[in-house]
């Protein structure tokens, strides 16, 4: 029990570190490939608390970003160091050291870079001494329990370490659906690229890097639902104007203007989160828009709302086999293979709500979004 607390604390607290980094490392981006933006960085909660997340230019001693929590306060001589040791193409690079107290620190950077230029680095700290007091106090425990009865140590033995591996192993699944996640998703757009860059067609890049921008900002949004990183900001919202407005900006987006969405809604205001709900009503649309409909057929989706019920109508074959009840896994949609309906039950559930799927009135199927019980 010992022996796998002491292994378990520390790769506990280099998940989370390294699982910090990468969404860290995700939300920067790039515009004209030199200019270096931070903003969605700086408002996102892996920049909260511990591990501490910084961003290093790569010359210069003042750091792009420091997290807004530093219980490590780490010199910028040692975050300099590890930023002069990261080079383009690297994987991640450790770095052992000391914080201003003199605690034993782990320095891990990642270097961000745009056609083999470094543009910054992004460097996590890790703390090899986080949870020792707690494996302290676990030892004194089992010391007593040896002394009192060696059978009930045996079994409290292994009740602990079966808790003790839960969050390890739910740490290394949420790992493995995100790599899984990102791996599926983003495949195909990547592919497409590559075909239409070697072709030359500019249009199509453009069309498919949005498409590649979409999918990543589903992808975090996902995994940090899943997380329970992103935080649900309930706000007054006219639930009404904001399904009007996540509509208008997919009708401007669609190609050739085929695509065809109705809105029934009058005056409606709730509490919720109008980023989250913005996002599960756009994937809503688009799943039905793609799949809820005939061969040969145009896309037809009524939308409309009542109360903080949002209802996605579509006029497709009905309710499929995958979608009966409540659940909706990833990678299953009405039709095909992704995550809009995860995430949109994501969403729901994090305003106390649901999403469910019922036979629509003349055929199709109708999904209501509820965003509070």
């Amino acid at each position: 029990v010992l022996v796998l607390d002491d292994t378990n604390r520390s790769r506990v607290e280099e998940d989370e570190a390294l699982r910090r980094l990468t969404v860290a490392m995700a939300t920067m981006y790039t515009e004209d490939d030199t200019e270096l933006h931070l903003e969605e960085l700086r408002t996102d909660d892996v920049t909260v608390g511990h591990p501490e997340v910084y961003v290093m230019p790569p010359r210069g001693d003042r750091p792009l970003l420091v997290g807004t929590d530093r219980s490590l306060d780490v010199p910028v001589r040692s975050l300099r160091a590890l930023a002069d040791r990261v080079t383009p193409g690297d994987e991640d690079v450790r770095l052992e050291g000391r914080d201003t107290r003199g605690r034993p620190v782990v320095l891990v950077g990642r270097p961000y870079e745009e056609d083999d230029e470094l543009l910054a680095v992004g460097i996590v700290v890790v703390d090899p001494q986080a949870g020792a007091a707690g494996h302290r106090r676990l030892r004194w425990a089992v010391g007593a329990g040896v002394l009192v009865l060696e059978c009930g140590v045996a079994l409290a033995g292994h009740a602990l370490a079966g808790r003790m591996l839960r969050p390890v192993v739910a740490n290394l699944d949420a790992h493995e659906a995100f790599l899984a996640d990102a791996a599926h998703e983003l495949r195909a757009p990547v592919a497409a690229i590559r075909a239409a860059a070697g072709r030359g067609d500019t249009e199509r890049v453009v069309r498919q890097a949005a498409r590649l921008g979409d999918t990543v900002e589903a992808l975090l949004t996902r995994s940090r639902l899943a997380a329970g990183v992103q935080v649900v900001r309930r706000t007054p919202v006219r639930l009404d104007l904001l399904v009007e407005e996540v509509v208008a900006d997919r009708t401007g987006e669609a190609a050739g203007g085929v695509d065809d969405v109705v809105v029934e809604a009058g005056p409606t205001v709730v509490e919720a989160d109008p980023a989250l709900v913005a996002i599960a009503v756009r994937n809503l649309i688009d799943n039905g828009l793609r799949h809820g409909h005939r061969p040969e057929e145009p896309a037809r989706v009524t939308v409309r709302v009542d109360g903080p019920r949002v209802t996605v109508i579509d006029r497709g074959p009905g309710v499929p086999p995958s979608l009966e009840g409540d659940r909706f896994d990833r990678y299953v949609t009405s039709g095909g293979a992704g995550l809009g309906l995860s995430i949109a039950a994501a969403v729901a559930a994090g305003h106390g709500g649901c999403l469910r799927v019922d036979a629509a009135d003349g055929g199709g199927a109708a999904f209501v979004l509820t965003l509070a019980s």
